[in-house]
């Protein structure tokens, strides 16, 4: 189940991945997601966006915890081909 997924003390397969429904995939992303900013403070965290599909998720899904918990959305960095670099806070 992927639930265990999100339980480092139970192991789950690749193809368990793979094979879960899309909503739990989401929630298990979510779990993991909130399980880190309860533990880090946000205001020294920082998410990494490059504008690839990960980093496109990741702050997503970011956003979507903080919301849903009314939790305090960390910075987020970005990074462009161009050698320039942003900061800013997400709002």
């Amino acid at each position: 189940m992927l639930r265990d997924f999100i339980m480092p003390e139970a192991p789950v397969t690749r193809e368990e991945i793979e094979n879960a429904p899309i909503k739990a995939k989401i929630r298990a992303g979510e779990e993991v997601v909130k399980r880190a900013l309860e533990e880090y403070d946000p205001s020294k965290t920082v998410i990494g966006f490059t504008g690839g599909k990960d980093s496109t998720l990741t702050a997503w899904l970011v956003k979507r915890v903080c919301e849903e918990h009314d939790l305090e959305k960390p910075s987020l960095c970005l990074w462009t081909m161009d050698s320039t670099s942003t900061s800013w806070k997400t709002t």
